[in-house]
This record gives C-alpha cells, structure tokens and sequence, in this order.
C-alpha cells in the first residue's frame, strides 16, 4: 500500500521523456504572457514507494498557493509546463 507524501510548496516530482527530472526547474504558464507567469521551482526525487505516473508529467504540491498560480491559462485547458535548468 502506497503511503501519503505531502509534497511541500514549489517542490515536484517531474518525469520526461522517460527520465526523472531533478534540480532547479522552470515552470511556467501556458501560453506564458507575463513575468508573474513563470516560476523556479526545485524537482525531488521521487519516494520509493511511490506509484507509477505517466510519462512527461508534472507532479506538484496541492499545499501552498503555487498550485494556485500556475493553474494554466484563463480558459482552464493547458497544463503547467516544466524544464530544467542547466546553472
């Protein structure tokens, strides 16, 4: 049985092109139309026990008001996008 995580505020778990993302990541809105519409989050390494997810997906915190900010464009269809960040 897969235990409950709570994942904190502007940490994700991010998975592309078949790889698990870990680091500084940027996330944005789409279509990104403003500064305010982009972030820095950090992507975490996934729990061990922690369930399959599809391939090129964001998992991000429902705690906190990030999920809020980057909850897509005005008409509600597009996701949050994610990409590392080579610093």
């Amino acid at each position: 049985m897969l235990k409950a995580v709570r994942l904190p505020d502007k940490k994700c778990y991010v998975i592309a092109g078949g790889k698990l993302l870990e680091g500084v990541i940027a996330v944005w809105r789409y279509p990104c139309q403003s500064p305010s519409d982009m972030e820095v989050w950090t992507a975490i390494a996934l729990p061990d026990d922690f369930g399959p997810i599809p391939n090129d997906s964001i998992i991000i915190s429902r705690h906190g008001n990030a999920n809020t900010l980057m909850a897509g464009s005005e008409d509600g269809l597009q996701p949050p996008k994610a990409e590392l960040l080579h610093l």
